[in-house]
């Protein structure tokens, strides 16, 4: 987490490409961690990886019925 942040801090090629403004502040490790807490909690990136599965699948980027 520390490294990061810093590279946030220092990169600013890398902030931009994080979705940040050249303005914005850059969270602090604590608010990364309430985040990574609340992600934990939910299942909201087990939801969103099966429909990028679906979607693959349907689009023919995966064959393998396996996956699902």
């Amino acid at each position: 987490m520390k490294d990061l942040i810093k590279r946030l801090h220092d990169d600013l090629a890398f902030k931009l490409n994080c979705g940040f403004l050249v303005s914005d502040h850059v969270p602090s490790e604590s608010s990364y961690s309430r985040l990574i807490t609340k992600l934990e909690e939910s299942d909201i990136l087990e939801k969103e990886q099966e429909k990028v599965v679906l979607q693959a699948i349907a689009e023919g980027f995966i064959t393998d019925d396996t996956v699902v």
